[in-house]
């Protein structure tokens, strides 16, 4: 006969021993199991899994996009906020609206370090910086036969026209008026370039070799080239060769470009080309008492 349990309790049932946790545990090594936050990326076992299951052999689960030799997400990196600043790859440009689109300042330094000019009454600006420019490109290139302008030939006027556009820039819709401005004082420049050299005023440029230098002074001494010399000094001077040529203007080697500029900037309004006019035809800028009767004439 089976004895009673105590009162009060029913019949007791055999309790099966509890398995130790280190059962589970311990197959797997304590080296194996990556630190929270780590980034080791320690190779897998080459033990093959064994049959019982497991905590430390259960399997992870990639993330969408992983790599299956990325380490382990580190939660301590925090995503940064809008106002942290985010690098920017060098490979990719960065359209500059500003570069693209330069700004035409007259007098001012632009692409490649060329000089932004402009017209104002048909004569570039600025001026005396155009004036050198297209004087100095005279020593670039000579024409045996270009012992005046009108004699130059086509390809040597398109080689100083094409030089002064890489030294120089301008709003594209100016061209032709660029142009005609260029023509006239290239024209002036190159007068005085072959008379400076010739009264003794300059040196004679290097490029023009004797024998060149020899022909233009025939051809200056020349009776047709002396007749039209004469015929415009006479023009100078009121029809006789022998008087003083009259003084055309006050401003001396400044041109009317600047001195209207100067005006402007002083008076700090728009002159007109008359204003510029009687600034330089008047004794002492009074725009009263003019040099001579051509200009009072003309006023």
């Amino acid at each position: 006969m089976s004895k009673l349990p105590p009162s009060g309790r029913g019949p007791t049932k055999r309790k099966r021993p509890a398995t130790p946790v280190a059962r589970f545990v311990s197959r797997v090594p304590s080296s194996s199991i990556p630190s929270f936050g780590s980034s080791s990326t320690t190779p897998p076992s080459s033990t093959p899994p064994s049959s019982t299951p497991s905590l430390a052999s259960s399997p992870t689960i990639p993330q969408v996009g992983s790599s299956s030799t990325s380490p382990p997400c580190d939660l301590s990196q925090s995503t940064p906020s809008p106002n942290t600043a985010t690098h920017v790859s060098t490979d990719t440009p960065i359209s500059n609206n500003n570069s693209e689109q330069p700004l035409h300042v007259i007098g001012s330094i632009g692409p490649n370090g060329r000089l932004c000019i402009g017209v104002k009454n048909k004569q570039l600006l600025p001026s005396e910086e155009c004036s050198r420019k297209i004087t100095s490109l005279f020593k670039e290139r000579v024409d045996p036969h270009g012992y005046s302008w009108a004699n130059l030939s086509e390809d040597i006027i398109k080689f100083y026209w094409d030089e002064f556009k890489k030294h120089c820039y301008w709003n594209p819709i100016m061209e032709s008026s660029i142009k005609a401005a260029w023509t006239t004082k290239a024209k002036q420049r190159y007068s005085n370039y072959l008379s400076n050299m010739k009264t003794g005023r300059c040196q004679r440029n290097s490029s023009i070799t004797q024998e060149v230098w020899d022909s233009w002074m025939t051809m200056w001494s020349s009776e047709e080239f002396q007749k039209k010399s004469n015929q415009s000094k006479k023009n100078r001077r009121q029809g006789e060769l022998e008087k003083t040529a009259l003084s055309t203007h006050t401003s001396g080697a400044i041109s009317h470009a600047k001195v209207a500029s100067q005006i402007e900037k002083d008076s700090e309004t728009t002159v007109t080309s008359y204003q510029v006019f009687l600034y330089t035809h008047t004794k002492n800028h009074d725009g009263e008492t003019f040099i001579n009767d051509q200009a009072k004439e003309v006023n």
